[in-house]
């Protein structure tokens, strides 16, 4: 009988694991399919300075537009920088190490990015890519935030991880909620700032170089991006939550109303303002001078994405840019050029 019972419980003991193994490998390979379908979406950012690189992440959220969310200490409040999207050897491997993506942005052969809209409050950025490689997809946003318990995925470059790029993190939603942190630009320039947004509390450690990365939940939906650690908690990061995001875009005309993507312009098009030149086109200079400096500052971003629209022949969404802008920085030089633009696309569609 002793025997019996000794069989028994080491037949239930193999059971157990082998019903354990089946769930735990599915998840593995889940996990391995999530990687592999969304690392297209997230960039390297990277702004050269005279003796470092300041470097950062981002998600790719509009393919048509090529428009990357980041971090507002990543990108800065204006100026362009640098992006490489993941690459790949001869057999179709990713190129894990950081060196040949040094060896592309030292060549010139990263796609250089203009910072098109940012909030420092929410430490969010937008910037637009001159291109995209072919394989470039949109991560799609997420309509909720993450609950407490919810697994999560975040994904980043870490610079010090030993050099190694597009890292998969696995972690634990701990909670959702809002909280003014103390921030300082990741190239050292300018003041610090603060933060006073809705975020997630994770447990998933995160780097340097991971931030502006996307957080995503398991279907592969962006629900916030990096934007730290936690100092007085080992092991818990902070993300800037999608509700805090999704607000952030809508405002920026990102998003149209509704939350959702505008569809991409029918191509060809004819239109009556596509005949102006308009290569030469660019938000006015600012006058540190001028007593309008902060609000020239605060309209520009506007101005210059509703400007890329209008380049793209997108004359609705520039004329919500515009319009935008006229209304929230009147007495500016910003103001005074969207309306003038404007005047010239009012009947444009």
């Amino acid at each position: 009988m002793r025997q019996w019972q000794r069989c028994g419980v080491g037949f239930a003991s193999a059971f157990l694991v082998w019903g354990l193994a089946c769930p735990i490998a599915k998840a593995d390979e889940a996990t391995v399919k999530l990687y592999n379908q969304n690392v297209h979406s997230v960039v390297w950012i990277a702004i050269p300075k005279d003796k470092h690189i300041v470097v950062g992440s981002g998600t790719l959220i509009d393919a048509s537009r090529r428009l990357i969310l980041t971090n507002f200490h990543v990108a800065g409040d204006g100026g362009f920088v640098y992006v490489l999207f993941p690459m790949y050897d001869k057999s179709g491997k990713l190129i894990a190490e950081r060196d040949p993506y040094l060896a592309r942005l030292r060549n010139q052969q990263a796609v250089r990015a203009k910072v098109v809209f940012y909030r420092p409050e929410s430490d969010l950025a937008v910037v637009q890519a001159e291109s995209l490689p072919h394989d470039a997809k949109a991560l799609p946003l997420a309509a909720d935030s993450p609950s407490p318990g919810q697994q999560v995925h975040s994904l980043g470059n870490p610079g010090a991880a030993g050099g190694a790029m597009w890292l998969l993190t696995e972690g634990t939603v701990r909670q959702v909620l809002r909280r003014r942190i103390k921030s300082i630009p990741s190239s050292g320039d300018g003041p610090d700032f603060e933060i006073d947004a809705k975020v997630v509390y994770a447990q998933s450690p995160n780097n340097p170089g991971d931030s502006g990365g996307p957080l995503m939940n398991s279907s592969g939906e962006l629900i916030g991006i990096t934007q730290g650690g936690m100092r007085e908690a080992q092991g818990i990061s902070i993300f800037i939550d999608i509700s805090e995001i999704r607000d952030f875009l809508t405002k920026a005309h990102v998003l149209n109303a509704d939350g959702r993507l505008p569809a991409p312009p029918a191509q060809p098009r004819s239109t009556v303002a596509s005949n102006q030149p308009r290569t030469d086109l660019r938000a006015p200079a600012i006058d540190p001078n001028d007593p309008n400096a902060k609000q020239e500052r605060a309209a520009t971003p506007t101005l210059e994405l509703a400007i890329a629209l209008y380049k793209e022949d997108r004359y609705r969404e520039a004329r919500k840019c515009l319009q935008s802008v006229v209304d929230e920085y009147p007495g500016t030089k910003a103001a005074k050029q969207a309306k003038e633009m404007l005047d010239k696309i009012k009947d444009s569609k």
